[in-house]
């Protein structure tokens, strides 16, 4: 199973996330993949197995080909929605700590799709995580907020 908002799991006994000790009502807010084990007072033990997937990528590794100038890379932010025309001057977006040109924002049902063009120069190998600072209009009240993930893409 795959949720694509922050999961604050509640029992009652005792319970293991991942292997470590875990309480009934923590939240769980990073992406990953993620093993709950909960024991009840008569040692009964269930497990449940589920990822945390907020942030994706149309591609998770790139190769690039240096007959190729860019490439399009799409990052989908689920859980950020507005009720108005997005624009690309809400959004700032860091790759590696690198700031990254946008070539697109735009709404989907409950998340945010932001495109970007990598060009093939300066970006050398390597694992890149991303940082997505945003504004986000929703009637007349503004919406702020900062999102990341890590690993997000991995330049070969």
């Amino acid at each position: 199973m795959t949720y694509r908002a922050d999961v604050t799991p509640t029992f009652s006994g005792t319970g293991t996330l991942n292997g470590a000790a875990f309480s009934s009502g923590q939240t769980i807010s990073e992406d990953g993949s993620y093993t709950l084990t909960v024991t009840n007072d008569y040692n009964l033990s269930t497990t449940v197995n589920f990822t945390l997937e907020k942030i994706s990528s149309n591609i998770s590794s790139l190769n690039y080909s240096r007959k190729k100038a860019k490439q399009r890379v799409t990052f989908i932010f689920y859980g950020i929605t507005s009720n108005s025309r997005m624009k690309k001057s809400w959004v700032s977006l860091r790759l590696g700590g690198r700031k990254v040109k946008i070539a697109r924002v735009s709404s989907m049902p409950d998340a945010m799709r932001v495109d970007v063009n990598l060009k093939y120069k300066g970006w050398p190998p390597g694992l890149y995580d991303l940082t997505m600072n945003y504004r986000i209009k929703n009637g007349k009240s503004w919406q702020r907020g900062t999102t990341s993930k890590r690993a997000v893409l991995t330049i070969n």
